[in-house]
């Protein structure tokens, strides 16, 4: 019940911090007989005893109204009445252009007069002034079919429009009822971020909003847990932003998750993100299970460095255990911490190369870190140890550089780039890893997206964990793998801490038209040791074909699906990835 009481109150919380977001940033709120939103031009019509109330207090009403949401800037017309603290006005038509701060009106009679208005000082007419001649311009939206249709509707200028509960929308030529809709227009790509894990299908339907929030509940689709509804929260401010989410919302195996980011600075940035993990009976009751994670990232600029720090926390339990004798519930409730730091050099060339016509550039980066109570509750029996010593606290020391080429050109719209890459990284506990790569990439780029472009990739991965004299301890021989269903295989049985991945792959990107767009990739694997179907490893052959369709200006559909050769009896992957999107 505890549970259920603070998550009622942080609920509570995150609506009223959206609803004091809304009280206090401006908005134009609409009611007619008839409001129309036409998505394919951002073009917002009421029609039939239309009122607009702004944010100062002010109330227009008329026959019909047109806004043009990209332009920012609105009409009434017909029978015109201007009613606010200081004016009280009668006339044929009103114009407000928020974004110059400026308001026409259209006076009624045989000799009609313009009056301009500044701000919502509504006192002062400024008779006879100069005015856009389109001031009082109503687009012509005939034969176009609205995409929302209701009664009203609040418009939060530049951002979104919400409409109320019952309006209806339009899918698949019919009019669907809905329990309110929000269309989310702004050029700020921070009311997209995403707080949900994967799934093969997502629809959403944002319900409520304002000029820095939108709820939105999703219906979404995965192998695992099969049809569910979420929930999402976003807030969002200039370059900083809140989301928050319950996914899923409806089954008793829940994850909550919150991620928030702040720009102190142009050169300092901070996110956390953090996840409890839930299994509690429907409604949410308290769980019988319950963990969670915190990460901490702060990225600066020092110079020509990029400095970070990484921090990470897991609870793995926040549920006591019975026995606390035993190693394994020992584990389960450790707190396992680890921070890294590290400094990261700006992109830096050798200029010589440059004069012999291959623009060579590299960047450099080093760090430290440390890792506590990894393996759970340190100083008990049971617990791993390394030559008789326990190591509650494993610190590390990384040192790396990347070494690349800008794109060098081969032939007429032909480029070869080239990168490599080399990591060691020392532990505490008396080892070090060495990670190599090296990648090189021919594109073949037209200058119309009528042809198809195409790329091909060949890379080489190099792992290696070194423990010196105690290699064979620390991996020891490994049995053949056996499986029921695909056989058995012996590679891991040579397995000693190296690895080896070598992969080509190819990619074919078209789009013919803006409602279209495929990408085939063709991949082929070597990688020692080999692997095994069913329990990891890529598959040594692999398609994977993704098709994106823009069914409406508002409905994206993305289909995807891999074939994997009869890779241990897998031919097709289980199922077919579907995501509808805005």
């Amino acid at each position: 019940m505890r549970f259920f009481s603070s998550t009622l109150i942080a609920l509570v919380v995150i609506m009223t911090m959206a609803s004091n977001a809304r009280a206090a940033t401006s908005s134009l709120v609409i009611k007619a007989d008839v409001v129309d939103y036409y998505s394919n031009r951002f073009i917002l019509t009421a029609d039939g005893n239309v009122r607009a109330r702004m944010s100062d207090g002010t109330v227009v009403s008329g026959r019909t109204f047109a806004m043009d949401l990209k332009l920012n800037r609105f009409v009434i017309a017909g029978d015109v009445h201007l009613d606010g603290p200081t004016v009280h006005e009668v006339g044929a038509a009103f114009a407000g252009f928020p974004d110059l701060d400026r308001s026409y009106f259209l006076t009624e009679g045989d000799v009609p007069d313009r009056w301009t208005y500044f701000g919502s000082n509504y006192a002062d007419r400024h008779a006879g002034r100069d005015q856009p001649g389109d001031a009082f311009y109503l687009p012509d939206v005939s034969g176009i079919p609205p995409y929302l249709v209701g009664n009203s509707v609040t418009v939060f200028p530049k951002n979104n429009i919400e409409f109320g509960v019952g309006s209806r929308i339009r899918i698949a030529g019919v009019y669907t009822p809905t329990p309110g809709w929000v269309v989310n227009f702004s050029s700020n790509s921070n009311f997209y971020q995403n707080a949900f894990s994967g799934a093969v299908f997502d629809i959403a339907v944002p319900f409520a909003g304002s000029a820095d929030a939108i709820s939105a509940m999703h219906v979404r689709y995965d192998t695992y847990r099969g049809a569910y509804l979420s929930f999402d929260q976003h807030y969002v401010h200039g370059a900083d932003y809140v989301v928050f989410s319950i996914n899923p919302l409806t089954q008793d195996e829940r994850q909550w998750n919150l991620i928030a980011y702040k720009r102190e600075s142009p050169a300092l940035e901070t996110r956390v993100f953090a996840q409890l993990s839930t299994l509690s009976d429907w409604p949410v009751e308290e769980p019988s299970e319950s963990s969670s994670f915190v990460n901490l990232s702060i990225n600066a600029k020092v110079g020509r460095y990029a400095l970070g720090v990484n921090a990470d926390q897991y609870n793995n339990s926040l549920l006591p255990t019975d026995d606390s004798t035993f190693a394994g519930a020992l584990r389960i409730d450790g707190h396992p911490f680890d921070v890294q730091i590290n400094l990261q050099s700006f992109e830096d060339e050798w200029r010589l190369f440059r004069y012999l016509g291959v623009p060579l550039k590299f960047q450099y980066r080093g760090g430290y870190g440390w890792n506590y109570d990894g393996y759970g509750i340190v100083a008990v029996n049971g617990l791993p140890t390394w030559g008789g010593a326990l190591y509650p606290l494993i610190s590390n020391t990384f040192v790396g550089a990347t070494v690349y080429t800008s794109s060098i050109r081969v032939a007429k719209l032909t480029t070869l780039s080239l990168k490599a890459d080399k990591q060691r990284q020392w532990f505490s506990l008396p080892h070090h890893i060495d990670t190599t790569t090296f990648t090189s990439t021919i594109a073949y780029t037209p200058t119309t997206t009528k042809r198809p472009a195409f790329f091909l990739s060949y890379n080489v991965l190099n792992f290696g964990d070194y423990y010196g004299a105690d290699q064979l301890i620390a991996y020891a021989p490994s049995p053949d793998v056996v499986t029921d269903q695909y056989g058995t295989f012996t590679g891991l049985a040579a397995f000693r801490g190296l690895a080896t991945s070598r992969s080509l792959t190819g990619s074919i990107v078209y789009t013919p038209t803006q409602y279209l767009a495929l990408n085939i990739q063709m991949q082929h694997f070597r990688v020692t040791p080999a692997p095994v179907p069913g329990l990891g490893g890529q598959a040594p052959y692999q398609i994977n074909a993704d098709a994106r369709i823009r069914l409406t200006s508002n409905l994206l559909v993305d289909i995807s699906r891999s074939y994997f050769f009869n890779f241990g009896s897998q031919v097709w992957s289980p199922q077919f990835g579907i995501t509808l999107s805005p």
